[in-house]
């Protein structure tokens, strides 16, 4: 099930209305993925005091993978492979955005 921007931008301000948040603060991991959450959520004034941004190399990545490998789920490197070109496409604009 697949959320758009605006649906998860919702969830989000829910869940940061919520007492423990509200006391305690938060932490999002992850999140934003693209500029257009990015800007949603500006615009719903949920600013984050710092931004902290990791990079791994993605050989690394399959490394760990292939690792941790169930026997029920096959196509463990291709699922990585499209979450790793998306977070070389997207994470700059969203970095930049903070």
């Amino acid at each position: 099930m697949a959320f758009e921007a605006e649906e998860l931008i919702a969830l989000l301000v829910r869940r940061l209305e919520a007492k423990d948040c509200r006391q305690n603060g938060w932490v999002l991991e992850n999140f934003p993925q693209t500029k257009d959450q990015a800007v949603l959520m500006a615009q719903k004034s949920i600013l984050p005091n710092n931004v902290f941004s990791m990079q791994i190399d993605a050989g690394v990545c399959y490394k760990r993978s292939a690792a941790n490998k169930t026997p029920t789920f096959d196509d463990i490197g291709d699922i990585l492979k499209q979450r790793i070109s998306f977070g070389i496409n997207n994470q700059p604009q969203v970095a930049y955005f903070f």
